[in-house]
């Protein structure tokens, strides 16, 4: 009898290291930050720098004929987030915008944005990939809290104020005339800076990795209350702090 139990509990051992390494096996990897071909680990942090590629940056709600345009921007702060394998490369960041205008709509004869300068709220990123094949790198943007950040015209206006909320994303594409979009599953390419392009599309769908588990995540941006779309390119590099020129350091967003 006591033969037969040990051999018991050494059939539920042989079971358990089973579970846990058909668990191991089916997690998924989420795309990193990588340094110098070395992946930025969780609890390690790196600084970047960032800059406009396009000649505008637009926000629209077509719905309501609304469009507010930027002619640049800075970031006030900005930092890549480490990670373990399971989880992907994320980004701390605040975005002021300039030169802002309210180009069409909320009786735009009349009314104008109170301020050119537009300040976001403390704003995270993540990793993600597209979620239609094939499998294009993106980076997934919303704010710690919401929203975005909160605008307020002046004048003779329909809307006075209104939130800019939700999450949106932008793909990851090189920084040459071409901008050639990501692919997941190629080979690693590191390059001292990499653009970032807001597509002109609606609830664009992504695939984000959380603890080794693949979901599909919308990402819907409003104001007005209404679906509205962000466009344009920014450029993005390493930093040696915060606020600070870029340095020539090859990094990448690619597993």
């Amino acid at each position: 009898m006591k033969r037969l139990t040990m051999i018991g509990v050494a059939l539920v051992a042989v079971f358990a290291m089973g579970a846990i390494f058909s668990a191991s096996a089916s997690a998924t990897s989420a795309p990193f930050w990588s340094i110098n071909g070395t992946r930025l680990a969780a609890g390690k942090t790196h600084f970047i720098a960032a800059r406009p590629v396009s000649k505008k940056f637009t926000l629209s709600t077509p719905a309501l004929g609304v469009e507010i345009s930027c002619t640049g921007f800075t970031l006030k702060e900005g930092v890549l987030l480490g990670s373990t394998e399971l989880n992907p490369g994320t980004n701390d960041e605040v975005v002021v915008f300039t030169g802002c205008k309210l180009e069409k709509g909320n009786n735009v004869a009349e009314c104008k944005l109170e301020s050119e300068t537009l300040t976001t709220n403390s704003l995270k990123s993540e990793l993600v990939e597209k979620a239609a094949a094939p499998k294009i790198l993106l980076t997934e943007f919303f704010p710690v809290k919401q929203p975005f950040i909160t605008l307020k015209f002046t004048g003779k206006c329909e809307t006075t104020e209104t939130g800019v909320e939700g999450s949106t994303a932008a793909e990851v594409t090189t920084d040459n005339t071409a901008e050639e979009t990501v692919e997941l599953g190629k080979a690693l390419k590191q390059a001292t800076s990499w653009n970032l392009r807001f597509p002109n599309v609606e609830n664009l769908k992504v695939i984000l990795v959380k603890e080794g588990v693949a979901s599909e995540v919308k990402t819907e941006l409003t104001a007005f209350s209404t679906t509205s779309i962000q466009t344009g390119t920014a450029l993005v590099l390493l930093s040696k702090k915060s606020g600070s020129e870029p340095e020539e350091v090859n990094w990448s967003p690619l597993p």
